[in-house]
C-alpha cells in the first residue's frame, strides 16, 4: 500500500493467487515501479511462466512484472489517461532487452516484437517496446469511460490488470517550435509577438474523431480540439491560433499554435502551461528573446 507524507492512505491493492505465497524481498524503484521477489505455489499466480525446477514441482516462475506504472508519455504525470494519449508503462520483464521502435506505415501494430497492450480489453498500439518501458497509444474508443485497466502481454503471458483513471483530457508537452520551425532553446529564443508551435498529447477529443493506431492527415481541414484550450506563458494569456491535428504525426499528438504577448520580458525559461478544459500541463520552458 502507498501512504502519504501526511499519513493517510493513497492506495492498496492485493498480490497472490489461491495458494502459498511468501514475499523474501521488497524495493522501489526511483520511478516509482515495485518490485516484489519470493516464492509462490499458486497455480493461477498472475504471470506464470512455468515450474522453477523439477526438484519443486510446486514452485512457479513469472517472467513478467505485474504491476504497471501508467505515465504521460510527454510529462511523466502518472495516474490518470485520456482517450487517444500516448502512455509511457513502466515494469519489469515488458518486453526484449532491447528496445524495438514501431515501423512507419499507415497505422500503428496491435503488436510489437511479441508486446501487446491493451486497455478494457481494447488493443493499443505500441509504438516502442522494451523490458522496463512500453510507449503505446490509449484508445480513443475509451471516450465516456471513468476508469479501466491495462494490461501487458509478452511473451503471450498476460499481466494483471492494472487500474487506471481515464479523464477527458490529461496535457503534456513534447516541446515548443519558434515560427521558423526550429526548436526553441535558450540558444534559439521566441520574440516576444511571434507565434510558437507546442507539441502534446492528452488534448481530449477531436472533431473528427482520431482513429486508434492511425496518422493525422496532411490536409486543408485538419480535425480541431473539441475542449476549450488556454495557453498561459510567464502568467499572461497567449492567443491561440489552431489547436488541433499535427500533420502526419500520430494520432495522439495534438499541436497548438499561438501568439505570444507583445510585453514578454526575455528569459532563457518562461513558464509555459497548457490548460485544456480546466486540465493543467506541468510547466514547460519556453526561451524568450
Amino acid at each position: 500500500m502507498k501512504v502519504s507524507p501526511e499519513g493517510q492512505l493513497v492506495g492498496a491493492t492485493y498480490l497472490g493467487g489461491s495458494g502459498e505465497d511468501g514475499a523474501t524481498l521488497i524495493a522501489v524503484a526511483p520511478n516509482g515501479s515495485v518490485a516484489i521477489s519470493g516464492t509462490t505455489q499458486s497455480t493461477d499466480f498472475p504471470g506464470i511462466s512455468g515450474i522453477a525446477s523439477s526438484t519443486a514441482p510446486a514452485s512457479f516462475v513469472t517472467s513478467i512484472f505485474i504491476s504497471l506504472t501508467v505515465l504521460n508519455a510527454a510529462s511523466y504525470v502518472p495516474n490518470t489517461i485520456a482517450p487517444g494519449e500516448i502512455v509511457s508503462l513502466l515494469g519489469y520483464g515488458l518486453g526484449p532487452d532491447a528496445g524495438v521502435a514501431a515501423t512507419s506505415g499507415a497505422t500503428l501494430p496491435t503488436e510489437l516484437a511479441g508486446v501487446q497492450v491493451s486497455f478494457g480489453g481494447l488493443p493499443a498500439p505500441p509504438l516502442y517496446a522494451q523490458a522496463h518501458v512500453i510507449n503505446a497509444q490509449v484508445p480513443w474508443e475509451l471516450a465516456g469511460e471513468t476508469s479501466t485497466t491495462v494490461a501487458v502481454s509478452y511473451p503471450g503471458v498476460a499481466s494483471m490488470g492494472t487500474p487506471v483513471i481515464v479523464g477527458q483530457s490529461l496535457p503534456g508537452l513534447f516541446g515548443v517550435g519558434n515560427s521558423d520551425g526550429t526548436q526553441d532553446s535558450p540558444s534559439n529564443p521566441a520574440k516576444p509577438g511571434d507565434f510558437i508551435t507546442i507539441y502534446g498529447t492528452g488534448g481530449g477529443p477531436t472533431s473528427p474523431a482520431g482513429v486508434t493506431g492511425a496518422f493525422w492527415p496532411q490536409t486543408a481541414s485538419l480535425p480541431l480540439l473539441v475542449l476549450p484550450v488556454t495557453v498561459m506563458v510567464a502568467g499572461e494569456n497567449a492567443k491561440v491560433l489552431y489547436a488541433g491535428a499535427s500533420p502526419l504525426s500520430s494520432s495522439g499528438i495534438f499541436q497548438i499554435n499561438a501568439l505570444l504577448p507583445s510585453d514578454l520580458q526575455a528569459s532563457p525559461a518562461s513558464s509555459l502551461v497548457l490548460i485544456i478544459d480546466g486540465t493543467s500541463s506541468a510547466a514547460a520552458p519556453v526561451a524568450i528573446q
